[in-house]
């Protein structure tokens, strides 16, 4: 089995526990899967070579890891300057209209994350991975 079989079946096992993720009743243990979910992916585009998507997998996981515990604006506004520059910065002569989405995503997921709940966050998470 080559590299690329290997990857998609991590990418695959990301996504169902993704899925796995959105079942679970309380908000912390959604975050506690969105986490491993996340871990999943991250391995998924290592393997693809993919080293920006790789980055933005481990400010995901950083967003996660640090909502679990805090609920501070603070960490919303940090959060996110970090994701937007992770991907405005390599692209320097300007991003396509296709890469601001996951920018709009990124945000919402971040300020759902720390912000919201209940069926507020639910719709939240929803909304970050339909974006």
């Amino acid at each position: 089995m080559d590299g690329s079989m290997w990857a998609q079946g991590v990418g695959w096992l990301a996504a169902l526990l993704a899925f796995w993720a959105r079942t679970r009743q309380t908000e912390r243990s959604i975050k506690c899967w969105l986490f491993v979910h996340t871990v999943f992916y991250g391995l998924h585009f290592w393997l693809l070579g993919l080293p920006l998507a790789v980055l933005a997998n481990i400010i995901a996981c950083l967003r996660i890891g640090i909502s679990i515990k805090s609920r501070s604006w603070f960490w919303v506004i940090v959060l996110s300057v970090l994701s937007v520059a992770a991907r405005v910065l390599p692209k320097l002569d300007g991003l396509a209209p296709q890469e601001i989405l996951p920018l709009v995503a990124s945000v919402v997921l971040t300020v759902t994350l720390f912000r919201f709940e209940g069926g507020a966050f639910r719709f939240g998470i929803f909304l970050g991975s339909l974006l």
